[in-house]
């Protein structure tokens, strides 16, 4: 990809669009008319509110997305937008002043990124990944990554791509891709040692027996439809049997959902990277978690 930044094209190139005429898109409909719209429709089962259907819906706008998109391929976990892949690419080219070419094989991909400057398609940067970076990452293990390698690499290096050469491209927030492995979000958690004990002779009656704190407003059994979102490892450790990891899969509609068993673990980590549509039978744990029982792809997202 070495050589001359400038690319000249034939065509005239139309001027950059402003950002108010990406956040025009979804033909003027109040967004909380549309959201009440789509949450009695039942289509989109893991909009909990119209609060939150309305909130997408007014982020999805300001990125030039249609409201059926905001529906279907952005999601808002944890304060930060997710994004399908595809969505990110059409965005990045209807943004009017940037634009990329992608070449890809199964075993790498290449997308060089273009900004208009006075009247032509200058080139910007070249980002690259390749399978080797796809094990690096720990990435190729998912069904997808063996069944459609091009397509996995085009979503990961477009992600980085928008991050290395155009963040402004949508808007300048963060926006992260859902699909294909490409999940960047992780959850942080605070380690507090705990303060050394104050000797203290005074008897005093025991505490009251405090209910394992609960993360979510499930029942302690039950069977419910989720999108997955991400899976990662919870814990790790040697047991009687040999290693064993705890998976944890993460949901757009908030809840998580944890194993111990390998094969299941495969299953939920496989859901993450399609990000599909699964129905989850769980249980409660002793210390208020979600244990994945059994993990069924809905018909749509079946491999």
């Amino acid at each position: 990809m070495a050589g001359s930044t400038e690319v000249t094209v034939a065509r005239e190139i139309p001027a950059p669009q402003a950002s108010t005429a990406l956040a025009a898109r979804g033909d003027g409909y109040d967004p909380l008319v549309v959201a009440k719209i789509f949450r009695a429709s039942g289509l989109f089962p893991d909009i909990q509110s119209e609060a939150a259907a309305a909130a997408k819906l007014i982020y999805g706008r300001g990125l030039g997305l249609s409201d059926y998109d905001c529906m279907a391929g952005l999601h808002l976990v944890s304060g930060k937008v997710v994004l399908a892949a595809n969505l990110m690419a059409a965005a990045i080219k209807r943004a009017g002043r940037y634009d990329y070419r992608a070449e890809c094989t199964d075993e790498r991909c290449d997308i060089t990124f273009l900004q208009v400057d006075g009247g032509k398609w200058v080139k910007i940067g070249t980002t690259t990944f390749t399978m080797a970076d796809a094990k690096r990452a720990g990435l190729d293990g998912g069904q997808n990554w063996r069944k459609h390698p091009r397509a996995m690499l085009f979503a990961r290096c477009i992600s980085m791509g928008y991050r290395q050469h155009c963040p402004d491209a949508l808007g300048g927030a963060p926006v992260y891709v859902e699909a294909h492995g490409e999940m960047e979000i992780t959850e942080e958690r605070s380690i507090h040692a705990p303060a050394a004990p104050t000797p203290d002779t005074t008897e005093r009656a025991a505490p009251p027996a405090v209910a394992p704190k609960r993360r979510d407003n499930l029942e302690d059994a039950g069977t419910e439809t989720f999108t997955a979102v991400e899976a990662t490892v919870g814990a790790t450790g040697q047991g009687k049997f040999g290693p064993w990891e705890l998976i944890v899969l993460k949901t757009a509609e908030g809840p998580s959902f944890s194993t111990l068993k390998a094969e299941m673990g495969q299953q939920l980590r496989d859901a993450a990277e399609d990000a599909a549509r699964v129905r989850i039978t769980w249980a409660r744990t002793k210390k208020g978690g979600l244990e994945c029982k059994a993990i069924e792809r809905m018909a749509e997202d079946a491999p």
